[in-house]
């Protein structure tokens, strides 16, 4: 806009390219532009990055869970080769607003005219609107809540941005290491003390309520259960743990559906399980779907 400031008083934030005149108010005088072209901001994008540590752990249902499904058996032991690290968050609003800023990207639910979907208590779907987007997911989402209504494909155009503008390699988690990440070395049905649920989870029991702020998982992992689910990199398949991993395995090389992992605000205490497996349509626009990334 075109602003009259005083010099010494300004503060400039985000990534966005700036041209400034400033006008002097007690005399009048216009002085010299500070920047004659805009010049941008390439400080990397800031996003708070946990490591955790290579190691094994059994992938699937604990022995005795009563809400064990078939999909996440017969159990594996995986082994994580080297370190890597997550975002101890999933990917919010605001940050996915810099991502549209700075590349003018149009997400598949706008590009298409189809919109996006709003759960109810009804249905997990619930509300279709072609109006409905990761800017506008039918009510009010400040910069700080989790970005939804994005595709598979939107969040993967995200991590090549973020790759690029950072010169680091993100991406999406795949199962295996999502759920590695999720127990942070615990091996029982949930990572956390079952009694102690609306401390680690907003999910259909406690959405009601204002309850204090949702703890971390022992890795410092935020919101692993709950809140929103999160995209994986891997195709589903029913049966994928039948198959022979001696290592840590990338999923599936084909398919029609992606895995999502983690429940969601929505969600009962099956969904809230560490071994809970999901699957979506990659080009589904849903405001329980979310993601957070790997380094």
């Amino acid at each position: 806009g075109n602003r009259q400031l005083t010099p010494g008083n300004i503060t400039v934030s985000g990534r966005d390219q700036l041209n400034v005149q400033i006008k002097d108010r007690t005399t009048g005088a216009n002085a010299n532009p500070i920047n004659k072209k805009p010049v941008a901001n390439n400080e990397p994008f800031k996003l708070k990055m946990v490591e955790l540590p290579a190691g094994s752990f059994v992938m699937g249902s604990v022995e005795g869970d009563p809400e064990a499904r078939s999909d996440e058996q017969p159990r594996r032991k995986i082994s994580i080769s080297k370190p890597f690290s997550m975002s101890a968050y999933e990917i919010t609003v605001g940050q996915f607003r810099e991502f549209v800023k700075a590349t003018g990207y149009v997400t598949e639910a706008e590009a298409s005219g189809e919109g996006g979907w709003k759960a109810s208590r009804a249905s997990s779907y619930g509300e279709h609107n072609p109006d409905f987007n990761w800017a506008n997911p039918g009510y009010s989402a400040s910069d700080s809540y989790p970005v939804t209504m994005v595709t598979y494909a939107d969040a993967m155009s995200f991590c090549n941005w973020l790759s690029k503008l950072n010169d680091r390699v993100y991406r999406l988690p795949t199962e295996a290491e999502w759920e590695y990440a999720c127990r942070a070395g615990t091996t029982t049905i949930y990572h956390f003390p079952f009694d102690s649920r609306d401390s680690y989870c907003w999910s259909l029991w406690n959405t009601k309520n204002t309850v204090r702020t949702r703890q971390p998982n022992a890795w410092g992992l935020y919101d692993m259960s709950g809140n929103v689910r999160e995209w994986c990199q891997d195709w589903y398949s029913e049966d994928a743990y039948r198959q022979e991993y001696s290592a840590f395995p990338s999923g599936p090389s084909t398919g029609t559906m992606r895995v999502i992992r983690g429940g969601c605000f929505m969600d009962l205490n099956s969904f809230l399980r560490s071994s809970r497996r999901g699957f979506l349509e990659p080009r589904k626009a849903l405001n329980t779907q979310g993601f957070r990334v790997v380094e």
